[in-house]
């Protein structure tokens, strides 16, 4: 694993990944004539999910100091990996319903209502799952509520 010791290789690596941040939606832009948004959506994200796979196998091992990706993957548990991959399943299904909303109702209309309901069912079901495992949450739910109306 590489782990970064200089404030300056932090600071360009910040800076490269702010560049790549908004990759997707450029990409998008120059493909908008042949595909529509929510093939190119799909498409992108198997595209980025074979990065993360090949970038794991070899800039995960890559490096001196730290452990291998290899050796993360072996101490995890299948429990683990099973509800990250299904995190990263939902949370993709919910982007592409997201950008379908988009293509149909246009940015101001779908990203409001879609994002809305997204953090109030989240924050909903949060504190209702805090609820079950500890009897009782350690914040202040006043503020909680507050927050989300």
């Amino acid at each position: 694993m590489v782990i970064i010791q200089s404030y300056g290789l932090a600071v360009f690596f910040f800076v490269i990944t702010m560049i790549c941040w908004g990759s997707w939606a450029n990409t998008q832009k120059m493909a908008e004539k042949t595909w529509r948004f929510e093939l190119f959506y799909i498409d992108f994200s198997i595209g980025f999910l074979f990065l993360a796979i090949l970038a794991a196998f070899t800039l995960g091992s890559f490096g001196s100091s730290g452990r291998s990706f290899i050796e993360d993957l072996n101490q995890a548990e299948i429990s683990s990996i099973i509800s990250a991959s299904l995190g990263g399943i939902i949370w993709n299904l919910g982007n592409l319903l997201l950008v379908a909303a988009i293509a149909v109702a246009g940015m101001s209309v779908g990203f409001p209502i879609g994002g809305g309901i997204a953090w109030i069912l989240g924050i909903t079901i949060n504190y209702i799952l805090v609820i079950l495992d500890k009897g009782q949450p350690e914040s202040n739910p006043f503020l909680l509520w507050g927050g989300v109306s």
